[in-house]
């Protein structure tokens, strides 16, 4: 990902439409997840937001009239948070980090 994401800040059109694609199947997530439990915001984290600014714009676009937050949250720190606590306190978890 990163040769793809490094390829096209040189001009690599393939490469940039490679990144593009990713924004769409990202957003095929959260259309996914509204479709089965409503109309939510729908929150990005992670290190592919890092790559390439193309990733996330693809991403709103597809998703245009939900809410799209970018949290700046650690994705590894969140989810061995999670894995460490008793069930249901995971929400309280992911609430504080946003």
């Amino acid at each position: 990902a990163v040769a793809v994401a490094e390829a096209a800040n040189e001009g690599d059109a393939t490469a940039l439409h490679i990144l593009q694609q990713a924004g769409v199947e990202l957003a095929r997530l959260g259309q996914a997840l509204n479709a089965r439990i409503g109309s939510r915001s729908v929150g990005l984290i992670g290190g592919v937001l890092k790559l390439h600014p193309v990733i996330e714009q693809e991403f709103r676009a597809q998703l245009a009239g939900h809410e799209v937050i970018r949290l700046a949250a650690d994705a590894s720190l969140a989810a061995a948070r999670i894995q460490a606590t008793p069930d249901n306190h995971w929400r309280n978890i992911l609430r504080s980090l946003g």
